[in-house]
């Protein structure tokens, strides 16, 4: 699926259709636009000139033809200008059935990403050479490579649906973030986050760096980021908790020192 430019109610109807999603209401968006592309592309003096060929023209009615052509002509020119801002309305339109309809999306896909990461997982830890001749020629490998390339072509071509939604229908934040993509964990604080927006989406390292993948709506991508920074706010805390009592036992340890001090010398 190609990220739109323009966002036209076919194009992307046909893009998520490949895909087995439906958008309502796109069809009859469509239909609205061809229409009235249709309307400006009609060329009145054509309409004219086959109307004399055929014999519809005659000398009783050609007068009343020819100011009809150039009555349609001059509508046909202002149409062309409020054409062109009716195909702005209708991109929003499009974008907004699309919006409206962006969690049903991820829903559908988010299975289809897990079972591509499954497939994924399942070549971890096996060595593909990276010669062509050497995988052809070590038994088994060719599955391998064959298995980790699909299941890496599926991954991205999901991820790219999911930035879509995001940056060209603003379904949530914009920015894009590997939450959009992971799973959350007990050892998913700021710093693992940072790392797995850093490997992007390099989808083998993600796998072998620990990390599960997973396709997130824009709330769970929120909470896994608020987790993630919540963790980091814990450990931080936890570890001035343990400096702050490190040194009340060195200060305490001091003070008893300088008391046992005193007495000595007070004997």
């Amino acid at each position: 699926m190609m990220l739109p430019t323009t966002i036209t109610p076919s194009r992307t109807r046909d893009n998520f259709a490949a895909l087995g999603i439906e958008i309502p209401g796109l069809d009859e968006l469509a239909a609205i636009s061809k229409c009235m592309y249709e309307a400006t592309e009609r060329d009145p003096g054509e309409d004219l000139a086959a109307e004399i060929t055929t014999g519809k023209v005659t000398a009783d009615n050609a007068a009343k033809k020819l100011l009809d052509a150039a009555a349609s002509q001059t509508a046909r020119l202002a149409a062309n200008e409020i054409y062109q801002r009716a195909q702005v309305a209708i991109s929003k339109a499009t974008a907004q059935a699309v919006r409206d309809h962006a969690p049903h999306i991820i829903e559908t896909l988010a299975p289809r990403f897990a079972e591509a990461a499954d497939r994924l997982a399942a070549t971890a830890g096996v060595n593909v050479p990276a010669k062509a001749k050497r995988i052809l020629n070590t038994p088994g490998m060719a599955d391998t490579h064959r298995t980790r390339q699909e299941a890496t072509a599926d991954l991205s071509a999901i991820a790219l649906v999911r930035t879509s939604l995001a940056t060209s229908y603003r379904f949530g934040p914009r920015e894009p973030a590997a939450s959009w993509w992971i799973a959350d964990s007990a050892d998913l604080d700021q710093d693992r986050l940072d790392q797995a927006t850093r490997l992007g989406r390099h989808w083998y390292a993600l796998t072998q760096a620990g990390y599960q993948l997973r396709l997130s709506t824009p709330e769970e991508a929120a909470a896994l980021e608020a987790a993630a920074a919540e963790r980091t706010q814990r450990a931080k805390r936890e570890k001035e908790t343990k400096r702050n009592e490190q040194a009340a036992r060195i200060a305490r340890a001091e003070l008893e020192q300088r008391k046992r001090q005193l007495e000595e010398a007070n004997r």
